[in-house]
């Protein structure tokens, strides 16, 4: 998005607007292995990158209007990262009945240097903390009717 408004922050306790050009990437790549029709291992990896550059700063006037502010220093320019590797082992167990194993690695970066390529951002990306997860979903249907009627058979008159 080009020449957007948008709220760039509290300075000296008082809120500021610009004009700014934002841009977003999202990579996705996905692939998926069947072991059998029950059996599975799915991976994907996203990486989503969106910066902003603001271009002027301002108040806003009675009808909203950005009222340019050439005397204004500060920078609220923004650079976002989030990389993440999701690997899910699917299994159904039963009819009605599914495990799912998901292994989940996150990364992410928050900062102002807008001005770098797309490898060295994401080189960057790459080296900052990184957050680890598993979790296990078991998700089991029953039919009730028919469960009912096994608990309780009833006699016909």
């Amino acid at each position: 998005m080009y020449n957007g408004a948008g709220f760039a922050g509290y300075f000296e306790g008082f809120p500021k607007y610009g004009v700014r050009d934002v841009r977003t990437l999202v990579n996705i790549m996905r692939g998926k292995y069947v072991f059998k029709n029950n059996l599975s291992l799915t991976l994907r990896i996203r990486h989503y990158w969106s910066y902003g550059e603001y271009d002027y700063y301002g108040d806003l006037d009675a009808n909203g209007y950005i009222i340019r502010d050439d005397a204004f220093q500060g920078d609220s320019d923004f650079n976002f990262n989030a990389f993440n590797t999701d690997l899910i082992f699917a299994w159904q167990f039963a009819p009605g009945g599914f495990i799912n194993l998901v292994y989940k690695n996150a990364f992410q970066t928050d900062d102002n240097n807008t001005q770098l390529t797309y490898f060295n951002n994401l080189g960057t990306v790459l080296d900052a903390g990184q957050r680890n997860t598993v979790t296990m979903k078991l998700v089991y249907f029953f039919d009730t009717v028919s469960s009912y009627n096994k608990l309780f058979k009833h006699k016909r008159s």
